[in-house]
């Protein structure tokens, strides 16, 4: 978000100083200009959960049998998903795929490991605030809208 601020900020600038002396720049010039350094400030690396605090809620599935289903799932919910803020995190067989829109580090399934003390066939909910909120045995995510919907920040956000 602060990079596509930083962008836009660059632009503006550089859009009114050219207009101030009459000189035409289109919008594709300056983006080609400083397309590559905005788009370099937005490919953050997720080293740790924390970065997410406040911003998300996680849910962080492991070794559940049918990574292909757990991947359809989210899809057909995607909607959802993102109007709860939630990224998720699949585990399974030691690989990590997510819907974070940057890159994951090489070190982030083991960083998960560390906090979470992952257990196999498990699903962790955790709220924007960090906290484990819930595990369970099996992804329902039905079950896992309920809980986060009748969370006291969730149902302030519903309201703004």
């Amino acid at each position: 978000m602060a990079a596509k601020r930083t962008a836009w900020v660059i632009y503006s600038v550089i859009f009114l100083t050219f207009k101030q002396q009459n000189i035409r720049l289109s919008m594709l010039t300056v983006l080609m200009m400083f397309g590559p350094l905005a788009q370099g400030q937005q490919s953050e690396v997720l080293e740790d959960l924390a970065t997410l605090q406040w911003k998300n809620r996680l849910i962080v599935i492991n070794e559940v049998n049918n990574t292909v289903q757990v991947a359809a799932l989210f899809e057909e919910n995607a909607v959802e998903t993102k109007d709860r803020d939630i990224i998720w995190f699949n585990i399974q067989s030691g690989q990590l795929s997510s819907n974070y829109s940057g890159q994951l580090s090489k070190d982030l399934l083991k960083s998960i490991d560390q906090q979470m003390s992952l257990v196999a066939g498990e699903v962790i909910l955790i709220g924007k605030d960090g906290g484990i909120k819930s595990r369970q045995k099996n992804l329902e995510l039905e079950t896992l809208f309920s809980e986060i919907d009748s969370m006291p920040m969730r149902q302030q956000e519903r309201r703004q």
